[in-house]
């Protein structure tokens, strides 16, 4: 782990591991390409988001499949990030967000223990074709032209059928380890990971996230889930490759922010429905994600369309991304100890050391992210001018000390939108978890009329 932390340990949390096992026995045929965690010469999202017209757009990991358009000038522009010690983010200012909407891209505190994942490369059912697998970006196939770039993956289920991208050259997106290149026809995206690390740790660390994020993607199958259209690996080049569908509408997080005045209480609604829907699917089947939050929901269709069409024509707009700390649980010994996710999003229980119900950490994150959509800040963050103890959203969240402000003592927020089963919801996910609403009954509270 990069070294980088703060050394205030009310803001951060060191990762460590007790009895769960994090490690994989057996891994899938192929390595897939996702995860991004820190490097000597880290990404602020400052580089990406409000970035002048005209300069070459970027993105960090998290977004690296989501659609990217530069900012105009005059367009407000979203406060920088918390360090995050497990991605690309660059250490900042403690300083507060903007007024209208006070919320900064959160940190992930804890991930993997350094352990080897047991990684192999194991041999294809079929034979490749020769120049099949790119070893490098730069390589070219014969039949590439000059503004374009070739990338081959295989279906996870059909481990014979060679998949055949034909890319735009530059990435639209980049981060330390992962360049992200979308196809000519704008349908899917391809992500290449290339780990030069010489960090063992740091290397490690992310191919044991590559490795636990296939294993679940190949298992899971839901419409507001990210899609794994195929992946490739070249271990002995640390080099992995993953495709899925291009999801042009961007995070939650920027949509948020660029939109809350406009956003209708059924904008809300059909959002966070289709979030919990997909938690709903994995808790499930014994999953559980372990970093929900704004940044890790994508949408599937661009802004004017969610705003003029969600409820309406579209039901289905958000997918649920970022499989990298979750985690298969064993329903007879549910209760976890790694402490991994991202800071304001994790549950006191995990903060606190406590062995933890995954799926209960996940219903605390939704409470989170939909309390962050209502009142545009976290739920956690100290009063404006609060000073001692008590402003440390660490100390915040252990003591469970939250509250509402545009939406205290009433139900209806500045645009007229009644929100009282949205609040109710939040209400009944941040309390102590032998209070907590299970994921079926926040679905069923978002059923009633």
């Amino acid at each position: 782990m990069s070294n980088e932390a703060n050394a205030d340990s009310d803001d951060h949390i060191a990762a460590h591991e007790d009895s769960e096992s994090s490690t994989p026995t057996t891994i899938p045929p192929l390595v897939p390409p996702h995860r991004h965690i820190n490097s000597n010469s880290p990404l602020t999202l400052s580089k990406v988001r409000g970035r002048p017209q005209g300069e070459a757009p970027g993105a960090t990991d998290s977004r690296g499949f989501s659609a990217y358009t530069p900012r105009s000038l005059g367009a407000p522009v979203p406060p920088p990030p918390r360090q995050r010690i497990l991605s690309e983010y660059a250490p900042n200012s403690s300083e507060r967000g903007a007024h209208h909407f006070q919320i900064k891209p959160v940190a992930r505190i804890a991930s993997r223990p350094v352990e080897s994942p047991l990684i192999e490369e194991h041999q294809l059912l079929h034979k490749h074709e020769k120049g099949s697998s790119l070893s490098g970006l730069s390589e070219k196939s014969e039949v590439e032209s000059s503004d374009e770039i070739t990338f081959v993956t295989y279906q996870p289920h059909f481990k014979g059928l060679r998949q055949v991208w034909r890319c735009k050259m530059d990435p639209i997106g980049e981060g330390s380890f992962s360049k992200v290149y979308l196809t000519t026809d704008e349908k899917a995206a391809i992500k290449v990971t290339k780990v030069d690390d010489e960090d063992e740790d740091t290397r490690l660390r992310i191919q044991s996230s590559l490795v636990r994020e296939l294993e679940i993607l190949q298992e899971v199958s839901h419409p507001n889930i990210v899609q794994l259209l195929g992946y490739d690996s070249n271990l002995e080049n640390n080099e992995v490759k993953m495709s899925m569908p291009y999801y042009r509408g961007g995070d939650l997080f920027s949509f948020v922010f660029e939109n809350r005045p406009l956003l209708t209480a059924e904008h809300i609604r059909v959002i966070f429905s289709n979030i919990v829907s997909a938690v709903a699917y994995l808790h499930h089947h014994d999953i559980c994600h372990r970093d929900i939050k704004l940044e890790n929901v994508l949408l599937a269709y661009d802004a004017k369309e969610v705003l003029l069409k969600a409820g309406k024509e579209l039901k289905s707009v958000a997918v649920l991304s970022d499989f990298g700390l979750s985690k298969k649980i064993d329903p007879q010994h549910p209760m976890l100890t790694t402490r991994c996710g991202s800071e304001d999003y994790v549950s006191p229980e995990l903060l606190l050391s406590l062995k933890y119900d995954g799926k209960q950490n996940d219903c605390w994150s939704l409470g989170v992210l939909l309390y962050a959509i209502l009142e545009s800040r976290l739920p956690f963050d100290p009063p404006p001018n609060r000073r001692g103890r008590n402003s440390k959203s660490s100390h915040r969240i252990a003591t469970i000390s939250w509250g509402w402000y545009n939406l205290d003592g009433k139900d209806v927020d500045e645009q007229g939108n009644d929100c009282r089963d949205l609040k109710e919801v939040v209400e009944h996910l941040l309390v102590k978890r032998t209070r907590r609403w299970t994921i079926d009954e926040v679905e069923e509270r978002l059923r009633e009329p």
